[in-house]
């Protein structure tokens, strides 16, 4: 199969670089644009999440009951993991002004039957030697080394029995969240909490998914059965509509056979 070197002209190859070069430049300009907008409208929002989760953790197993209805956090709850999260009152996100998509992720326990009441933070930064995200070793003080050994060794008996529940953990490499937790490099669960938990908490408090929510209503809040309602009572004035005019027309028909027979 010839290339398309051996096809075209030298002039065709040459015309076919400088577009090519150009569409680069162009798609370098838009990744710069959208993390540009991106910056800007994080920046709007951190304040008002930030009042947001104020409130939310007044609210009882408020985070339990969110890790719980979120499908990939969810897999990460053995037994161990679910005692520390239920110890767990706040979550926040910081995230860099220049690159929003680095953040600082601070969770905040009560004391709990593995260590002591304490702000855990998993801080992602810039490694500019290697050009790519690494994360400054995150600091949690267990009550001994017993209890650190015993809360990162996986627990049997998950509060599910779903055959895939271990498939995010394994792609993450932690097999619970405390193992998350402590890992000294950034992971997808970062990203996960980042930009799908934190903002969306409440959703997934109710155990409602972005694909339920999409799948039983629109993102402007309208249920798919209300509308189905409005378009049988649509339907249902069509057959009225109809049902008068053939009455109508009936009527039209028997009136000059009564005239004939006067």
């Amino acid at each position: 199969m010839s290339t398309i070197d051996e096809i075209l002209s030298e002039e065709q190859l040459k015309k076919l670089d400088e577009l090519e070069t150009k569409i680069e430049a162009n798609n370098t300009e838009q990744t710069k644009e959208e993390k540009t907008l991106h910056a800007k409208y994080f920046k709007l929002q951190a304040p008002l999440l930030k009042e947001v989760h104020k409130i939310f953790s007044t609210i009882p197993e408020f985070w339990i009951k969110s890790f719980k209805g979120h499908p990939a956090l969810e897999t990460l709850l053995d037994e161990h993991a679910t005692k520390v999260i239920e110890a767990l009152t706040h979550i926040e996100v910081e995230r860099n002004p220049e690159d929003p998509a680095i953040t600082k992720i601070s969770f905040t326990f009560k004391d709990n039957e593995y260590f002591g009441a304490q702000t855990v933070v998993r801080e992602q930064f810039l490694n500019e030697a290697e050009d790519e995200l690494d994360l400054k070793k995150p600091e949690i003080k267990f009550k001994s080394d017993e209890l650190k050994e015993k809360a990162l060794t996986p627990a049997h008996g998950h509060d599910h029995d779903h055959d895939h529940d271990h498939e995010h953990g394994d792609e993450c490499g932690s097999a619970n969240f405390l193992q998350y937790l402590v890992s000294e490099h950034p992971s997808e669960l970062d990203e996960v909490i980042a930009d799908d938990l934190y903002p969306k908490a409440a959703l997934y408090f109710h155990g409602i998914s972005d694909d339920l929510a999409a799948m039983f209503g629109d993102e402007n809040g309208h249920d798919d059965d209300d509308e189905d309602e409005d378009d049988e009572d649509f339907e249902a004035g069509e057959e009225d509509d109809e049902e008068d005019f053939d009455e109508e027309d009936e009527d039209d028909d028997e009136q000059p056979s009564k005239k004939a027979k006067n």
